[in-house]
């Protein structure tokens, strides 16, 4: 992925915000954590934003079928969602990588911040948007003072 970017005129150096909307229900789980691990290791920090939706089985049955169908119709034009998250889960993921400030607006949030004069019902469950930032490892490496050793490298990303 490093070579890719610094192809593209990426700079590793400088703080970065990646905006994922609209791509994160259709990586595989590999590609979208190998993806977070590599910003969250930026030596000078990064931000991402990006949506993804609450398990189906945490839907009311209404929203069920609607996801159902909407998932089959993406489905059948060979673009099939494949990664779901609980919030809880996403964040406990997350912030093992190095992402420190994590906000994840549901439903409500999401309604209350963008559409605060909607009148329609607003379900608890559904679409989310995220806002990470990881400080950097530069950062990281600076608060835990010399010879610390907090610093993690993971494997899977790519450097």
């Amino acid at each position: 992925m490093t070579e890719g970017l610094g192809a593209a005129g990426f700079d590793c150096g400088e703080q970065t915000f990646f905006t994922w909307l609209g791509v994160v229900p259709y990586l595989t789980p590999e590609a979208m954590w190998s993806t977070l691990a590599f910003i969250a290791s930026l030596p000078n920090g990064g931000h991402v934003v990006f949506d993804y939706s609450d398990p189906p089985d945490s839907l009311s049955p209404e929203a069920r079928a609607a996801h159902d169908q909407r998932a089959a119709r993406v489905s059948a034009v060979g673009e099939p969602w494949l990664n779901y998250f609980a919030a809880e889960e996403l964040r406990a993921k997350l912030s093992p990588l190095g992402f420190s400030d994590i906000d994840d607006l549901g439903p409500p949030e999401i309604a209350s911040r963008y559409f605060p004069n909607r009148a329609a019902s607003i379900p608890e469950r559904g679409g989310h948007i995220v806002h990470a930032t990881a400080p950097g490892s530069a950062e990281r490496l600076r608060k835990s003072g010399p010879g610390a050793a907090s610093f993690q490298s993971y494997p899977d990303s790519p450097r």
